[in-house]
């Protein structure tokens, strides 16, 4: 089911969830455009579930860094921060559920509320996983899209039997990330120590003319397998991969106003100023010399 961009909000008191309480928020959004400080990190009063449908999102959990990409999960608790890289919301599709429970603790303890059928058993096994959880990226979980879809259905449409429906389906989500979290998808359960490491390397030195073959080598393997490997992990290409790493180092040095754009391009390992102007708006929908204005005059104000 293709849905529309919608919002519905507790506070607002949206009459499509109001008589939910455990649902905070229930979204769906078209992001036409990449979006610069809009999604800065933050913390939910509740579990937050986000499904990506179309583009590519650049997420950060406290302090790890992924890709949402379509098909694929997010879950935060409500003591994490989280927003998009940079504060920078990307080209694409995404929706997003955020639940409160009645009672939810660093600890563990979870008390979802009268509305789940979840027993008492299954609501301490689950609150423990979240809680222990250190991979905020669950992988391919379409059937949470299958989820939302129906949910929506139910909270718009109002046929008969919608509300204990609706409670279903929210407890239904709630199962499937915790038996997700009992079995992790292939791709999250943690980066190996020969990539990081790689990765380190080119943050050190973003200016070195990095060839897929001389990264394989510092990984101890062979080039189709480490090529295989940055895929699994990252979502992405080493050469995209690379790209994105010298960005990063790239945001770093624009808000130091005594190094040129030229210096820049150069030290994080681009040809030119132009092709290094180039592959940042690409990636950011801005020019290096408004993201420097724009971040110096923050910086100047706080």
């Amino acid at each position: 089911m293709k849905l529309p961009s919608f919002g519905f909000y507790q506070h607002l008191q949206s009459p499509e969830i109001k008589a939910f309480p455990q649902i905070i928020m229930f979204c769906g959004q078209q992001y036409q455009r990449v979006e610069i400080d809009s999604l800065s990190t933050h913390q939910d009063s509740g579990i937050e579930i986000c499904y990506g449908m179309k583009g590519k999102f650049h997420w950060q959990v406290e302090e790890k860094k992924f890709e949402l990409n379509p098909g694929e999960v997010s879950v935060t608790c409500p003591w994490q921060r989280h927003g998009g890289q940079e504060g920078v919301m990307n080209l694409g599709q995404l929706q997003w559920l955020i639940l409160k429970p009645r009672q939810f603790s660093s600890g563990g303890r979870l008390v979802l509320g009268s509305w789940s059928y979840l027993d008492k058993k299954n609501e301490v096994q689950l609150g423990k996983q979240l809680a222990r959880n250190v991979q905020p990226l669950l992988g391919n979980l379409p059937e949470v899209g299958r989820l939302f879809s129906e949910l929506y259905r139910e909270v718009t449409e109002e046929p008969l039997g919608y509300s204990r429906r609706v409670n279903m389906l929210l407890a239904d989500l709630l199962l499937i990330i915790g038996r997700r979290l009992q079995k992790p998808a292939g791709k999250n359960v943690g980066i190996p120590e020969q990539y990081l490491n790689v990765f380190n390397r080119i943050s050190a030195d973003p200016g070195h003319p990095w060839t897929n073959r001389e990264l394989a080598a510092l990984a101890g393997l062979k080039v189709t397998a480490f090529n295989e490997g940055v895929k699994r992990y990252t979502g992405m290409s080493p050469r995209e991969f690379l790209i994105r790493l010298r960005l990063q180092q790239a945001k770093k040095l624009l808000v130091r106003k005594e190094l040129s754009i030229t210096a820049i391009a150069f030290d994080t390992g681009f040809a030119s100023s132009q092709h290094f102007a180039n592959t940042f708006k690409r990636h950011t929908g801005v020019t290096p010399v408004n993201f420097r204005k724009k971040n110096l005059t923050l910086k100047s104000e706080d």
